[in-house]
């Protein structure tokens, strides 16, 4: 019967024992380590924020570089409002008589629009040599900015009534007018 009492208490004990243990695990859990837990948690999630944002960051000034890259590009579409059809007029007939050409066409103008923007078209038809034409075609590409020279059309034309064959160019000289729409 002692050894009965003995092992009662040392069972008694041991079970008191593990309950405390037990009990004292969790209030450490709840007293120290879960706070940790959510500081981790916490940290964790504003890192992936943090990445986040700086992937954003990175995408924001790769776009705005493509948009000054397209805007540079862009430039040699775009008149401003002094540089109209008279203003490819003027540039196109100045160079004809500087270099024997003859301008065969007044310019005419299509208008293709979009939502936000017009592209206008200037077709300019330009009688002479070859390397005068290539000339003027190179003068309003890399000098005056009168807009993009889109396409060139060389052409042989015979006069009946001279009896002669001429080359005439036909360009194409296109920009973009921004338009805005306030509704």
């Amino acid at each position: 019967m002692i050894f009965k009492i003995k092992l009662n208490s040392y069972k008694k004990a041991t079970t008191n024992l593990l309950l405390g243990s037990i009990l004292a695990l969790v209030a450490v859990y709840f007293l120290a380590i879960g706070k940790s837990v959510e500081l981790v948690k916490e940290n964790t999630a504003m890192a992936s924020k943090l990445a986040q944002i700086e992937s954003g960051v990175n995408d924001f000034k790769y776009l705005q570089k493509q948009l000054e890259g397209l805007q540079e590009r862009m430039v040699s579409y775009t008149l401003d409002s002094i540089k109209d059809k008279e203003y490819v007029m003027n540039v196109v007939s100045q160079f004809c008589v500087a270099h024997q050409l003859t301008l065969k066409e007044f310019p005419k103008a299509t208008i293709d629009s979009e939502s936000d923007f017009e592209l206008e078209t200037i077709l300019v038809v330009v009688q002479g040599s070859f390397v005068n034409l290539l000339k003027l075609a190179y003068h309003l590409e890399q000098h005056n900015k009168a807009g993009r020279l889109s396409a060139i059309k060389f052409e042989k034309i015979h006069d009946h009534k001279l009896q002669k064959d001429f080359l005439v160019a036909k360009l194409y000289i296109q920009h973009i007018k921004i338009t805005t729409n306030d509704q």
